[in-house]
């Protein structure tokens, strides 16, 4: 009756969790918030390019007196060339028509960089999109079987009920970190999107590019970043059914404590896998910098 009666309250919790989990997939909450913040984006970034282009237009302005001064120094010190100045020009030209016309069609081509990586992800992982909701949802299926089958400790009950509890709390919380990633990802790309395209403005000179070109490469790095977190979540569709059916099959009395800490140690081993392994690549394949060379064609061929 002892075993019960300490067993019961864990029976109940563990059938709460399985009646939530079903609430938590209908209500999307984690979904729900990435699309809000897709959607405020396409706002955010109507009312953002004009600043863009505002901020372009003085910094151009502003390079261009520096340039001319610059110069002039040049010239008078025999150090510059007519043939220098034209080639100069062209460049500063040139490079300012390309950067002009990324802020004018900034909607069409640069948030094609993030779908792309996002796409091509999900073809070779052989999954469609990113849902931190049914991330959450696999760590509320997994924790809510450890729990239940904490009713099968037999004379060892308080004891395998603590040690339940606490894989169960584990278990669940990798899974939220994961979903919160995951969260973090979407919603950091799409403001990335909406709000920081401001910083495509301050490419027109040579005091602030570094801003519009650390700008660019971070899109890179997130698309990157998508890209491979696309296989982890596919890598951890196939191994959450295997362990639902270890735990489904899990009994105390036979097994001990060795498939729940095996299980958990297994989720959180993969848990810090996928919370390092994306990132750390993606600022591995980004890190120099000024790769993009983007101050070089403001400064010139002749400076």
């Amino acid at each position: 009756m002892r075993s019960r009666r300490i067993s019961l309250p864990l029976a109940l919790g563990a059938v709460c969790a399985l009646v939530a989990a079903p609430l938590a997939a209908d209500s999307n909450q984690l979904d729900t918030m990435v699309s809000t913040v897709v959607y405020a984006s396409q706002g955010w970034l109507a009312r953002v390019l004009p600043e863009a282009h505002g901020i372009y237009v003085s910094l151009a302005g502003l390079e261009l007196v520096v340039t001319v001064l610059v110069w002039a120094y040049l010239f008078l010190s025999g150090k510059l060339t007519a043939g220098g100045m034209l080639a100069t020009a062209t460049q500063k030209i040139i490079f300012w028509g390309l950067l002009l016309m990324t802020i004018q069609f900034f909607p069409l081509f640069l948030p094609k960089i993030l779908a792309t990586f996002e796409t091509a992800g999900g073809d070779v992982a052989g999954i469609r999109g990113l849902s931190p909701t049914t991330l959450l949802d696999q760590g509320i299926y997994l924790s809510s079987l450890v729990v239940y089958n904490s009713n099968y400790a037999g004379f060892l009950d308080p004891l395998a009920a603590a040690t339940s509890l606490l894989c169960s709390v584990l278990l669940f919380t990798c899974f939220a970190l994961l979903a919160w990633r995951m969260t973090s990802l979407l919603i950091e790309s799409n403001i990335l999107l909406g709000g920081g395209a401001l910083f495509l403005g301050f490419g027109a000179s040579r005091f602030t590019v570094q801003l519009a070109e650390n700008y660019i490469v971070s899109l890179i790095r997130l698309g990157i970043h998508t890209y491979l977190i696309l296989f982890m979540v596919a890598v951890g569709n196939q191994l959450v059914p295997i362990w639902g059916d270890e735990l489904s099959a899990y009994i105390f009395s036979v097994d001990g404590f060795a498939v729940l800490f095996r299980i958990a140690g297994e989720v959180l081993i993969f848990t810090l896998i996928t919370l390092r392994l994306p990132s750390r690549l993606a600022y591995e394949l980004t890190a120099p910098s000024g790769f993009l060379h983007l101050r070089q064609s403001l400064l010139g061929v002749s400076s």
